[in-house]
């Protein structure tokens, strides 16, 4: 428990990691970002909070990655753009995604009851919320739900053992005060996932496939691995000691908040997608996904994509077994990712990488 819960207290300092816009932004051309990248990444490596960090910069068709540090402890090698990451609550942007899909469909609406697609929760809280609320952390729901950490629990793997039970038994206690301001929760979008695949008539992982991943093209997105993804996955360790830590698993009623998996190259592809979305179908749900469905400070949110109001940027993070920070510039079509084999944030790289000052800590 005392893993998960320092892992929750990260990605709330996560969330924060951008350097408001409202300082001077600095217009720095390729060798200029680079030498800006390496100040703010390889003190971190070198300190020995980072085991490797990898970035991934897209403007205009134009990519730039630069890796540091080592991929393995023990060895000298270094992450690469096909190495595979869990890519943790950055998996929410899918599911937003996918919401935004069953929408343009018809299959759902946004302000459509939860308890209507997961049918167990039928006469509970999940009556009145709705999937709108789920997708905007304005549901009220907690962050997680504390049935998960009841017996059998691993904390090394904190989903493993949330079922359907559980979320079951949660609802059915909870009492709902309505909906809220903005407020994380994982266990709002684990939900939404679950209602999702429900409405889809599918798993979770088909769905994003059909809906996300083969229009895309990303081919290296996944959440079972094939046995060439896995022998490219990386191994995460903890900040400072190192030690392994174990990969997550999920479960259906936790897959939406945090199971794909993907590559810094199919980010980079998706990331374009998002700067450049098209007339056809996924450009259109990844378009919705952009539209701000509740104001808040210092972030609006759109369906999982949180934007920051006072400079207009979209991002997510994600902090498991490993750590993932995408942050989307849409006027100017600029996309950064920051991936690393640690649980920790990569500090000031998203910063320098949209030319604001940061200073380590």
């Amino acid at each position: 428990m005392a893993f998960l819960r320092s892992v929750t207290f990260l990605i709330l300092l996560f969330s924060g990691a951008m350097v408001a816009s409202a300082q001077v932004r600095d217009a720095l051309n390729d060798e200029q970002l680079k030498i800006a990248m390496d100040t703010v990444v390889q003190p971190q490596i070198d300190s020995g909070l980072l085991v490797g960090v990898i970035v991934g910069i897209t403007q205009n068709g134009h990519h730039l990655v630069w890796s540091y540090g080592k991929l393995h402890i023990d060895s000298p090698g270094a992450l690469d753009a096909n190495n595979v990451f869990n890519i943790a609550s950055v998996t929410k942007t899918f599911t937003g995604t996918a919401l935004a899909s069953l929408v343009n469909d018809g299959t759902v609406t946004l302000d459509q009851n939860v308890s209507s697609l997961i049918t167990e929760l039928r006469g509970t809280a999940a009556d009145t919320i709705t999937l709108r609320q789920l997708a905007t952390h304005t549901s009220g729901l907690p962050r997680v739900d504390e049935h998960m950490f009841d017996w059998p629990y691993d904390q090394t793997n904190p989903y493993k053992f949330y079922d359907l039970s559980r979320l079951i038994s949660f609802f059915r206690s909870y009492i709902s005060s309505g909906p809220e301001a903005i407020s994380y929760s994982n266990l709002g979008v684990g939900t939404l996932g679950l209602a999702l695949s429900r409405a889809n008539h599918s798993t979770y992982e088909k769905m994003i496939h059909d809906r996300i991943l083969t229009p895309l093209g990303l081919e290296d997105t996944a959440v079972t691995l094939s046995d060439d993804q896995n022998a490219r996955l990386i191994t995460g360790y903890a900040p400072k000691t190192h030690e392994v830590v174990p990969v997550w698993t999920y479960t259906p009623e936790t897959l939406g908040l945090g199971s794909v998996d993907s590559t810094l190259n199919d980010l980079l592809t998706y990331v374009e997608a998002n700067l450049n979305p098209t007339s056809t179908d996924i450009g259109r749900s990844i378009t919705l996904t952009h539209q701000i469905q509740v104001s808040g400070n210092p972030d609006s949110i759109g369906l999982n994509w949180f934007i920051q109001n006072s400079s207009n940027l979209l991002h997510h993070n994600g902090l498991g077994w490993s750590s993932t920070d995408v942050w989307m510039d849409l006027q100017n079509k600029k996309g950064v990712i920051i991936l690393s084999n640690t649980t920790a944030p990569v500090q000031c790289a998203s910063s320098v990488a949209f030319g604001y000052p940061c200073t380590l800590h």
